[in-house]
């Protein structure tokens, strides 16, 4: 290591004292000067190091005591400003931990802080916030000049942009974020979605447990990478109770497919729009949803009273309540329908009698499922039958291309435990589908045949498609 260095030009003294090296020479010559830069070299090269680091950012001193928690900041100094936006004119300050920054584009050009009340979020016009404030640093801020004000509804810290609440530069976030090496923790509680509340708890994080994307969002990605579109997926508990998680269209995940397990994730909870409540992930390593699904991967309870008349279009994809079922009648002039006779649910169901019957062959066709992500998949739903005639018959094909008559496909029968009549309902039983799930798509189909002198009423309800586990 050179401890010392001295180049006098009148005279090239030279010195590398740690080096017990000195030479003091009145040297005039072109050679002479050469041979002590060349001495210099050498020196400066045996204290080099190869390889270079960025060191950690020292946090601040921040000694300042803080007079105010953010619920009180929120809900009493703001206290739903008629403008919409106030500038903090008080000496009072906030602390808090990092706990959402830019680190993966999801919190554009933001982070967000929580204390033990609450948690805000701070705009700062600043790319790679999360090296100055990591995830986890404790950091105080003094208030007094800084503008709060709602964006989306939602309160965050910022500057007046021409009369609205925006980015502060990140000269102005020097003057008014300090980072401290002072222990500050907070806990992150594992809740239900009943327990949000969006006036109270908005940007703070929580863990949520036992969730899995809808069945209507398995074949959707967070968001839209190569368009860069905002994108959101439908999370839903055991319970059926749904959150929205919306991803950024700039996120480094935004391309992957959602997770098609059931497990716990941590988000940053935004609160609610008309009642249904949203959040965002904080990191894309915070959720572990490799569980078993629950409940079914599909599901049809005719509810929704959605069948299509013979020659309607089906809808592609693995589809929740509110997809439609088509009818193709071969022979005959009856269709499957929907009724609620008997009962407040409702149910698919058909029979050729009308005052005499008639010679009917009538399919019931499902939507396209797509099936090539669910290990061994399986089909259960409950049927009931009265009168007499043929018995109903279920089929399954991989090449039907969705709207044109069934003659044109290739289809198998499938065996089901049938209804032994008098209106009384039988499960199906567990019917595998695990041979059709490499198709991509997946049609099931129910085919009713009466004749012209019987025909029996069939009716079907509760239809279910799960899984036994997840790959």
């Amino acid at each position: 290591q050179v401890s010392s260095f001295k180049f006098q030009i009148s005279n090239f003294k030279f010195q590398v004292s740690s080096n017990k090296l000195q030479i003091f020479n009145k040297m005039k010559s072109i050679k002479s000067i050469i041979i002590l830069m060349a001495i210099g070299l050498i020196a400066f090269s045996s204290c080099r190091d190869d390889e270079f680091s960025t060191p950690e950012p020292e946090p601040y001193v921040a000694t300042f005591p803080v007079t105010t928690t953010i619920y009180e900041l929120k809900y009493f100094i703001y206290d739903g400003n008629a403008t919409g936006m106030m500038k903090i004119d008080t000496a009072i300050t906030i602390e808090g931990v990092v706990t959402a920054n830019d680190l993966d584009g999801n919190q554009y050009k933001s982070i967000i802080i929580q204390d033990t009340t609450a948690a805000i979020k701070i705009s700062i016009d600043s790319y790679e916030l999360h090296n100055k404030y990591p995830l986890g640093a404790h950091v105080k801020i003094q208030l007094q000049g800084m503008y709060i004000g709602l964006y989306s509804s939602l309160l965050q810290l910022g500057w007046d942009v021409e009369g609205a609440i925006g980015r502060m530069g990140p000269m102005q976030a020097e003057e008014y974020i300090f980072r401290t090496d002072q222990p500050y923790t907070i806990e992150v509680p594992t809740v239900k979605i009943t327990d949000l509340n969006a006036t109270r708890d908005y940007y703070k994080i929580f863990w949520l447990d036992t969730m899995q994307v809808s069945n209507s969002d398995l074949d959707e990605h967070f968001a839209d990478a190569e368009f860069k579109i905002d994108g959101s997926v439908m999370l839903e508990d055991k319970n059926k109770r749904p959150i929205k998680l919306i991803t950024s269209g700039y996120c480094d995940y935004a391309g992957a497919l959602v997770p098609q397990g059931s497990g716990k994730l941590l988000i940053v909870y935004m609160g609610a729009y008309k009642g249904m409540p949203q959040a965002n992930l904080r990191s894309f390593s915070e959720f572990s949803m490799n569980n078993k699904r629950f409940g079914p991967i599909y599901e049809k309870d005719f509810e929704d009273q959605s069948i299509t008349s013979a020659g309607g279009t089906s809808f592609e994809g693995l589809t929740p309540n509110g997809d439609s079922w088509q009818n193709h009648v071969v022979t005959g002039k009856y269709q499957w329908t929907t009724s609620n006779q008997g009962g407040s649910d409702y149910y698919a169901m058909i029979s050729n009698f009308n005052n005499g019957n008639t010679a009917s062959e009538v399919w019931m066709i499902s939507p396209a499922l797509n099936l090539t992500n669910i290990n061994e998949p399986y089909l259960k739903f409950s049927n009931a039958c009265n009168y007499n005639g043929d018995p109903l018959r279920l089929k399954i094909s991989t090449d039907y291309n969705g709207t044109g008559a069934p003659a044109d496909a290739t289809w198998t029968d499938i065996p089901f435990s049938l209804s032994s009549g008098a209106w009384a309902w039988v499960s199906s039983g567990d019917i595998d589908l695990t041979p059709y799930a490499a198709g991509g798509k997946t049609y099931i189909a129910f085919v009713y045949t009466g004749s012209n002198s019987n025909g029996k009423t069939w009716e079907i309800d509760d239809l279910g498609i799960y899984e036994t586990e997840v790959k």
